[in-house]
C-alpha cells in the first residue's frame, strides 16, 4: 500500500518546516506544487524533500484554479496508490499518525481476500484551530472532508476553490470523530495570512465569498474546545511563528 500526499503551496515557508517532516512520517512520498511563491518556500522544500518527493514549480495566475493545480499533481501518482489531499497549513492528528496506514493496509488486504468491501474514498474530520492551540472553529467542528482516495483512471478534482474529488463512485466511507483521526488546520490561527487569503478568495467567481469579510467575519465566532480524542504535535515556537505569518 502506497500513500502519497498531494499538497499545493503559496508562500508557506513558516509552515513547511513542521508540516513536511510530519507528512514524511505518514506518507511514502509527497507531490508538492508551488504556485508562484515569493518567499523561501521553494528553498525550504528542497532542503526537506525526501528522495521520492516531487516538487513542481508553476505560476498559474491570480486567482488560481485549485482543481487544475491538484489534477496536475495527479499526473505524478500511479493508479492504485492512495492520495491524501493536503494543505500546507495542516498537520495530522496524533491518532492519524498512529493508525491511518494500518487501517488502509488491513482493509486493502481483506478486500483482496474477498472478505471485506474496500472504500475507494474516505472522509476525514477537520478542525480549524483559532485563538488558542486547543480551541477550534465551532460551526465547522470536525467537518468531514473527502480528502483520502485511491487514484484511478477517472478520478479527478473539480471546482476552482474548495476542490472536490470525483470519479470514486459510491465506494466511500469515513473516519468518525470518535476515531481520533483528524486534520488540524491552521488558517484561522495565522490571522494576517487569513486576511490575505480572504482577499484572494473574494476574487474567485465560485468561491461563495463576495467580499473578504464574508470569510474573515468567522474570526469573530466563539471557538469550541477540541475534543479530548483529538491531539496533535506542534512545538510552541512553531505555533508562534506561524501565528505571525504574513
Amino acid at each position: 500500500m502506497k500513500l502519497v500526499a498531494n499538497m499545493m503551496m503559496l508562500n508557506e515557508a513558516p509552515f513547511l518546516v513542521e508540516v513536511i517532516p510530519q507528512l514524511h512520517e505518514l506518507c511514502d512520498r509527497i507531490v508538492m506544487q508551488d504556485n508562484g511563491s515569493t518567499d523561501n518556500t521553494i528553498a525550504v522544500c528542497r532542503d526537506l524533500m525526501g528522495p521520492e518527493d516531487i516538487l513542481i514549480e508553476y505560476q498559474q495566475g491570480d486567482p488560481p484554479n485549485f482543481a487544475a493545480l491538484r489534477n496536475n499533481m495527479l499526473n505524478y501518482v500511479t493508479p492504485g496508490e492512495w492520495v491524501l489531499k493536503w494543505d500546507a497549513d495542516e498537520l495530522p492528528s496524533t491518532m492519524m499518525h498512529k493508525t491511518l496506514r494500518k487501517v488502509l493496509t488491513q482493509r486493502e488486504k481483506l478486500h483482496n481476500e474477498g472478505t471485506l468491501y474496500e472504500p475507494l474514498g474516505w472522509t476525514i474530520p477537520c478542525y480549524h484551530i483559532m485563538r488558542k492551540p486547543d480551541m477550534c472553529l465551532r460551526f465547522e467542528m470536525g467537518f468531514p472532508h473527502m480528502c483520502l482516495f485511491k487514484h484511478g483512471e477517472n478520478v479527478r478534482y473539480e471546482g476552482e476553490v474548495h476542490e472536490q474529488v470525483f470519479g470514486l463512485g459510491d465506494r466511500l466511507s469515513g473516519f468518525g470523530r470518535e476515531s481520533g483521526i483528524a486534520i488540524i488546520h491552521f488558517s484561522y490561527w495565522a490571522v494576517k495570512r487569513f486576511h490575505r487569503k480572504a482577499e484572494q478568495y473574494a476574487k474567485m467567481p465560485h468561491s461563495g465569498f463576495k467580499r473578504p469579510t464574508d470569510l474573515t467575519n468567522r474570526l469573530l465566532s466563539r471557538p469550541a474546545k477540541l475534543p479530548d480524542s483529538i491531539t496533535y504535535r506542534a512545538p510552541e515556537d512553531w505555533l508562534e511563528r506561524i501565528k505571525e505569518a504574513p
